[in-house]
């Protein structure tokens, strides 16, 4: 802008702000005032009977005329009986941006909007598009909508704030669409004033609605699909004595098992269990043994069937589907009376306190029995010889009673010790056909008359019960006790005790 023009413009809008301040009240800051123009052109009428105090925003908003070109609220006034005032104010405003008075009624270029993309990326299972504008200072806000191609279902619908960019990238979120499905992309703009935005192209063969489509794109949803993954059931044990079912799996590394569930059935297809959903810990499960397994008297053929789930919500089933389990033999009556004790305490507690009450009372007794009777003559003993003790030879009963081969039902009696059990061969009881269980695994010795059991650092342990053993640490075992070599191989120990 030259000097003259410079000139101009500041007599101008003191004459302006001269005359409007005499015929309405003075705008804040003794900006100058004029009128709201048209949405075309700068008119010299004004938008129904009022004007705004006015600040300068741009020199494309002079030519669109979309908010006059200039913005401040609230003041009114009788300006229209000052016919100088808004020629005055635009030879002002127009000497001031140094423009020729030609350029101001100028219409509006046309708003071109293109979408480019989409750009889909798998990982993050988003779509990215961008909009670019032709008329960046003309459009405020883009509105974006997705339907589906087919019935025109709207699936989501945001806004982006263009903020005098020309163009601006976007993401459509790939969860809510679906696979091998059409969708149509859609955008709307908005001016300043939140109006829509119609199209400049011949539209009078559109719908209201598709006027203010400025730009679609069609595109179609082809997610990759989920890598596939399968994983065996290598074996499957029950432990009747524990109550336990042991699966043993064969899952790739890989694979992100989050959780797994899955039922057992019988030879007729009959549901006898579930297995409960739990969260994967490894490759060997241990689930409870369903009742109907328990209880069973006679051998049966069940199958099973895992299913694990992944982190992602993806799923594998396998099935075992031979699973013959015989049922253990009974236990005896005195085995099924200390069960029973064992089972009830308080039945336990009556019983003791009988019989400690029928000994005191027979002692007592005895004790006033012996006090009538005379003194009994005792021949004297000859102590000058040597003493001999005589002891009786200690007999250990070991029988295997789970093992995935033909070691099952062997039983032996030992009576030399140390006698040391896992696959070597100078084991006393040799048990090849189980993986888990270790060349020399564990050992049984005799000390003072007692039976211990001692673990010799096994790799999957020793157990009596469901207490794992220290490695080297004799535990004293007596009566008939439960023994567990690894997860698939059980004893029963019988000292006879």
């Amino acid at each position: 802008m030259n000097s003259v023009h410079w000139v101009i413009a500041r007599a101008s809008l003191w004459r302006g702000a001269f005359f409007a301040t005499k015929q309405s009240p003075r705008c804040d800051g003794g900006i100058a005032a004029i009128p709201i123009a048209s949405q075309k052109t700068l008119a010299m009428t004004a938008c129904g009977s009022g004007f705004e105090c006015t600040r300068l925003i741009s020199v494309q908003y002079i030519r669109d005329c979309n908010h006059g070109g200039l913005i401040c609220q609230g003041y009114k006034g009788d300006w229209m009986k000052t016919k100088m005032l808004p020629g005055v104010l635009l030879l002002g405003c127009v000497a001031l941006l140094g423009l020729p008075l030609s350029s101001v009624a100028q219409p509006k270029p046309p708003l071109i909007v293109l979408i480019t993309g989409p750009d889909y990326n798998p990982v993050q299972n988003v779509y990215r598009f961008g909009v670019s504008v032709s008329n960046p200072a003309q459009v405020f806000r883009v509105i974006v909508v997705v339907e589906e191609a087919e019935g025109g279902k709207e699936i989501t619908k945001f806004e982006i704030d263009m903020g005098g960019w020309p163009s601006r990238q976007f993401e459509v979120e790939g969860a809510n669409l679906k696979p091998e499905r059409k969708y149509v992309l859609k955008l709307q703009a908005a001016d300043l004033r939140g109006d829509l935005i119609q199209r400049t192209d011949d539209h009078t063969s559109l719908s209201p609605s598709e006027r203010y489509i400025l730009a679609s794109k069609e595109f179609l949803h082809e997610p990759p699909a989920a890598p596939e993954f399968a994983f065996q059931i290598e074996s499957v044990n029950a432990l009747y004595d524990v109550g336990k079912l042991v699966l043993v799996l064969d899952v790739p590394d890989a694979m992100p098992v989050l959780k797994y569930s899955g039922f057992v059935v019988d030879d007729s297809g009959q549901k006898v269990g579930d297995i409960e959903e739990d969260l994967y810990r490894g490759k060997t499960l241990e689930v409870p043994l369903p009742k109907a397994i328990q209880d069973a008297r006679e051998p049966h053929e069940y199958k099973v069937t895992l299913d694990l789930t992944t982190k992602d919500d993806q799923r594998a089933r396998a099935v075992y589907e031979s699973l013959k389990l015989t049922p253990p033999p009974q236990p005896g009556l005195f085995k099924r009376i200390g069960d029973a004790l064992t089972n009830n305490p308080l039945i336990t507690l009556a019983i003791v306190v009988v019989i400690s009450g029928v000994v005191t009372w027979r002692i007592l007794a005895g004790r006033k029995d012996r006090q009538d009777l005379p003194p009994l003559y005792r021949p004297p003993v000859d102590t000058t010889g040597p003493v001999r003790f005589v002891s009786a030879r200690a007999r250990l009963r070991v029988r295997v009673v789970q093992s995935p081969g033909p070691t099952r039902g062997v039983e032996k009696v030992v009576t030399s010790f140390p006698y040391v059990i896992g696959r070597d061969e100078d084991c006393g009881l040799r048990i090849l056909e189980d993986a888990q269980i270790s060349r020399r695994h564990a050992k049984i010795t005799l000390q003072s008359g007692q039976f211990f059991l001692t673990d010799l650092e096994s790799t999957n342990g020793t157990f009596i019960g469901e207490m794992r053993l220290r490695a080297n640490t004799p535990a004293r075992i007596a009566g008939i006790t439960s023994v567990r070599l690894g997860m698939q191989t059980s004893l029963e120990l019988d000292s006879g005790d």
